[in-house]
């Protein structure tokens, strides 16, 4: 578990001006507080792995004059994921919710971008003895999801990432 708080004076921040340029915003002074909390379990049974994760972060990050959240900031993520292995085979499933953020200073109601919350999926295989290489098998937003991190900027519905690594 981990709480904090933090006054910064004179803040740049980045925003997307009406042309849709960023450029950079001098904010006079932004309050950040907010908590993280992350556990894990990990246990064998047999030979096999598992492993069970779970973080969750609250961010209230204020411009102090206006009393409004930070553009692009949600006040709530989660990211929840179980993982198993057995010898040099590996999976995992994982959940990402990312809250609701704002668009505007202002915080108007018609600059939201609403929450989003995906899941994940790879599979791995660790071989190798001289060079150590994996090939990785993953399958992100498998839900086909549609949502933005960006304003009108659309992420990738169902996709997929075939990874080969090798490790000299």
């Amino acid at each position: 578990l981990n709480t904090y708080y933090t006054k910064i004076d004179n803040m740049l921040q980045w925003i997307p001006n009406n042309t849709g340029t960023w450029e950079a915003q001098n904010l006079k002074t932004v309050d950040i507080k907010g908590a993280e909390f992350d556990i894990q379990y990990q246990f064998t049974l047999n030979k096999n792995q598992f492993n069970i994760q779970a973080t969750y972060a609250y961010t209230n990050s204020q411009d102090s004059q206006l009393k409004k959240q930070l553009i692009y900031t949600p006040f709530n993520k989660f990211t929840g994921q179980i993982g198993y292995q057995y010898k040099k085979f590996a999976a995992a499933i994982q959940s990402v919710y990312n809250g609701a953020v704002f668009t505007t200073a202002n915080n108007s109601a018609s600059s939201k971008i609403e929450a989003y919350a995906l899941i994940n999926t790879n599979v791995q295989y660790h071989f190798g003895k001289k060079f150590k290489q994996s090939l990785i098998f993953e399958i992100k937003n498998i839900t086909d999801v549609n949502y933005e991190n960006v304003i009108k900027r659309p992420m990738p519905g169902r996709n997929f990432n075939i990874q080969l690594i090798t490790k000299f």
